[in-house]
């Protein structure tokens, strides 16, 4: 899938970090890049500084991930969903 995420940055930088959070969050590299592709996407259409853009998407995929772990987790021992520990 080759998508351009900022026209100005890396493509390579985006993909260290979508490899670095499927390794984190033990998710497939398809499910981080799909929800790192819509995340950036909606971050940048309100965006005023786009310096940040790779960080804050980033922070909220990783909080994403930690609350999908969180759900499957209680799901599989019936406990109410908490987060999971921050990786």
């Amino acid at each position: 899938m080759s998508t351009s995420l900022q026209p100005h940055s890396s493509g390579a930088a985006h993909e260290s970090e979508i490899r670095s959070l499927s390794d984190q969050a033990g998710a497939t590299d398809v499910e981080v890049r799909t929800l790192f592709v819509s995340e950036f996407a909606r971050l940048k259409m309100g965006a005023k500084v786009s310096s940040y853009l790779t960080v804050l998407t980033t922070s909220s995929v990783r909080g994403m991930l930690r609350l999908k772990a969180a759900r499957l987790a209680a799901a599989a021992d019936g406990t109410p969903a908490q987060p999971a520990a921050r990786f």
